[in-house]
């Protein structure tokens, strides 16, 4: 992938948070409303059912379930249980511990920055269920899972951090792993096992600030024009003009709220002739003006 899934990890700023790793004693159910976040949970141990979106699913130990919309979805040791909210499980640490564990969990969260609307993660499904039997040997997702239990039971000192960064490392493995069992590949993750796209993609990534046209992202991709704008068109569902657009206007939403630089600067950084251009571009896409958008994400 050529780093393209760092460039925009980092842009995005992703942050994890582990809520826990809990112990149920049937009968247990929670559920979890539709919220702003990503959710995961992964079945360390038993079996559980999921509800999500009208469908059920049921989940095996080495199991995990990603919701990379935060959709509303319950869990439960069987159907037609009555769930509680999840606020209150992760608030009530001896809820569902009465009698014999059946299943063990591992819960938490992704977030990400809300005013950059990446394709990597806008195209994901609502509702992804991988099966531990189904993950590739190089995914790397069996070594991770024990450190991260590891750290989480023993509390050393740093042990917070290192769980971040673990669980953030787990999502990397995930995405790779959707990627791996995808059969009609399509999207902005599928457009990154494409070589010659990926190669276009980081072009955008570090020369966005140039006059970068059309023929010279086909050019590093060794495509002809026309080869190169319809097929990644095709499996990026974007085009790679607008994708472009998109990128400078990212980087420059970055720039205003992590620097004090002024927007003529901002506007050479992210690849436009003038202040004026950039201004026009930045309102179309967010609706307002650049500097009203920097005096609103320092308040």
């Amino acid at each position: 992938m050529q780093e393209v899934l760092s460039d925009v990890l980092r842009l995005i700023r992703l942050k994890s948070c582990v809520y826990f790793l809990r112990d149920f004693s049937a009968p247990w159910a929670m559920k979890m409303d539709q919220g702003p976040f990503a959710q995961f949970h992964v079945v360390m141990r038993g079996r559980c059912i999921a509800h999500a979106d009208g469908q059920q699913i049921e989940a095996a130990a080495g199991d995990i379930l990603y919701f990379p919309h935060g959709n509303a979805h319950s869990i439960a040791d069987k159907t037609g249980r009555d769930a509680v909210p999840g606020m209150r499980v992760l608030q009530d640490p001896k809820l569902f511990s009465e009698g014999p564990t059946t299943t063990q969990l591992l819960c938490g969260h992704y977030e990400s920055r809300s005013d950059i609307r990446h394709p990597l993660l806008e195209q994901l499904p609502d509702t992804v269920h991988l099966k531990s039997f189904e993950f590739p040997a190089a995914s790397g997702i069996d070594n991770v899972l024990p450190l991260l239990v590891r750290e989480l039971n023993e509390g050393a000192p740093g042990a917070d951090v290192i769980i971040e960064r673990l669980a953030e490392i787990l999502l990397i493995q995930v995405l790779r792993t959707i990627l791996a069992q995808a059969k009609t590949p399509t999207g902005f993750l599928a457009a990154m096992s494409d070589n010659r796209l990926t190669r276009a993609m980081k072009l955008i990534h570090d020369q966005s600030a140039e006059k970068l046209t059309i023929d010279d992202l086909a050019s590093a991709a060794g495509m002809s024009r026309s080869g190169f704008a319809l097929q990644f068109k095709k499996v990026a569902q974007i085009s790679p003009i607008a994708y472009l657009a998109k990128w400078r206007m990212w980087q420059a939403t970055d720039l205003l709220n992590t620097t004090g630089m002024g927007l003529a600067r901002i506007a050479e950084q992210v690849g436009y002739e003038s202040e004026i251009s950039f201004s026009r571009a930045f309102k179309r896409e967010y609706g307002i003006a650049p500097g009203e958008y920097r005096r609103q994400s320092t308040n």
